[in-house]
């Protein structure tokens, strides 16, 4: 697409994106598989007119209805979204078009048969510094009435703007009994290629405090990620829940771009991304995020079901495995015992982490959200 390409070529903040390949934009709900369409909606969110009272919420939102009647694909979706009640808000990636993840959705919606939402930011930007609340659950409650929680995910910098909304969603009121204050609307946290960070400008965020450990938790990396920052990425695990309801999986063969369907060659020259070389196809790879997210939802659903006070079953069965100890997130091996333990790859990646940050930081003065969005 001409259009898109001028775009990504432009090395002037905010005309740069990750334009979506052929499939992702024939898994798009029309009208969005249009650029203008898209294009709308980023202007509509830089005029402030997707949040709030009076947003546009059909054009500010990509929306993948799932057909609730019928038979379900699996024996664990009847379980996981009866009468539709959870949905997931999922917040693409820096700098990467939304369209980019519309395959996973489909999964997700399809296959799984869960709502979803997926929010357009100005600039591609689903967070940005200091700004640590996006103000789209509002939009996605009024795209599905009679969804009662919502899952938060996100990939990249997108994971960062799907846990601020449920940290600052908590932080904004007053007392203790955090699930008391967001539990009846947010169900679980799915953080893809992504960690907890504190120096973005929203405070200490850290969920191994006490009163979080409700909360249904996933985190996903993938081996040949050469992106992701391996030393930060697990210094954050150590601020997931401590709760048999946290997942922990890395998926053996994916790499950073995976996770969409995006062209992301130019990141390399223009962003100084280089990614590794993924052994599995990106629609394996989003299979498997797709099944750990459904199961997050899963945990929401049952929540929903259960009494005042009381939680929903840890991920234990026979599907999934060992339960595992109650200060310990559930590993990948319980939630897919074929699978082996996650092994990270030597902390090399710091160099390049510094090295992104530094080039970054030349080309975009301070202020601006990349150089931080880079610095993995």
């Amino acid at each position: 697409n001409d259009k898109l390409h001028h775009r990504s070529l432009q090395f002037v903040l905010p005309d740069y994106t990750s334009p979506p390949l052929p499939d992702a934009v024939a898994a798009t709900p029309p009208p969005f598989q249009s650029d203008e369409t898209v294009d709308n909606a980023r202007d509509l969110d830089a005029a402030g007119l997707c949040v709030g009272p009076d947003a546009n919420y059909t054009a500010c939102q990509i929306v993948f209805t799932p057909e609730l009647d019928g038979g379900a694909s699996n024996s664990s979706t009847e379980a996981l979204t009866t009468g539709g009640k959870v949905g997931i808000i999922f917040f693409g990636g820096a700098l990467v078009d939304p369209r980019g993840y519309s395959p996973m959705m489909r999964m997700l919606s399809d296959d799984y048969r869960i709502p979803v939402v997926v929010p357009i930011f100005t600039a591609d930007m689903s967070f940005k510094m200091g700004v640590c609340d996006s103000g789209r659950l509002a939009q996605a409650q009024k795209a599905f009435p009679c969804v009662e929680r919502w899952v938060l995910a996100g990939h990249s910098f997108g994971g960062i703007a799907a846990y601020n909304d449920a940290w600052s969603m908590a932080q904004q009121k007053d007392g203790t009994d955090i699930k008391g204050t967001i539990g009846d609307t947010i169900g679980g946290v799915a953080m893809i290629a992504s960690y907890v960070r504190q120096d973005l400008g929203c405070g200490f965020s850290d969920f191994s405090s006490i009163g979080w450990e409700w909360l249904p938790f996933a985190s996903i990396s993938a081996s040949e990620d050469m992106i992701l920052n391996v030393t930060n990425y697990e210094a954050g695990q150590e601020l997931l829940p401590y709760s048999p309801l946290v997942i922990t999986k890395e998926i053996e063969g994916g790499n950073h771009g995976g996770f969409g369907s995006y062209d992301y060659s130019e990141r390399e020259t223009l962003l100084f991304q280089i990614d590794g070389n993924a052994t599995i196809t990106p629609e394996e790879q989003q299979s498997i995020t797709a099944e750990i997210i459904s199961r997050i939802a899963s945990l929401a659903a049952e929540d929903i079901k259960m009494e005042p006070g009381s939680s929903p079953p840890s991920p234990t069965n026979d599907e999934l495995g060992t339960k595992a100890p109650s200060k310990q997130p559930t590993t990948a091996d319980q939630v897919f015992p074929a699978s082996t333990s996650p092994t990270y790859k030597p902390t090399e990646l710091d160099t390049s982490g510094a090295i992104h940050k530094s080039l970054v930081s030349s080309f975009f003065i301070a202020g601006s959200a990349l150089t931080c969005f880079l610095c993995y």
